[in-house]
């Protein structure tokens, strides 16, 4: 991504349902992350807004829609809150 790239960036599974949908701010990543599954249901949300103490929420939820973890990510590290 090009760092004076703004706005919102998507991309797509092959059988044509979203796979990934964010915002992007001078070429990083601000906002929702927001991840779909194969059938188009929303996957994982990482939210890039709220950082607290080096950390942003991440929550996972299953295909009906519940919420099956939520932790903080710390890098490539996953901390539970």
């Amino acid at each position: 991504i090009s760092l004076k790239y703004s706005g919102i960036d998507k991309s797509y599974y092959k059988n044509g349902n979203l796979k990934h949908e964010y915002e992007v701010a001078k070429g990083k990543i601000t906002g929702l992350y927001k991840t779909y599954s194969l059938q188009g249901k929303l996957a994982a949300v990482t939210d890039f807004s709220t950082t607290i103490e080096g950390r942003n929420p991440y929550t996972r939820y299953y295909t009906n829609g519940i919420i099956a973890e939520q932790v903080s990510i710390v890098e490539k590290d996953y901390l539970i809150i």
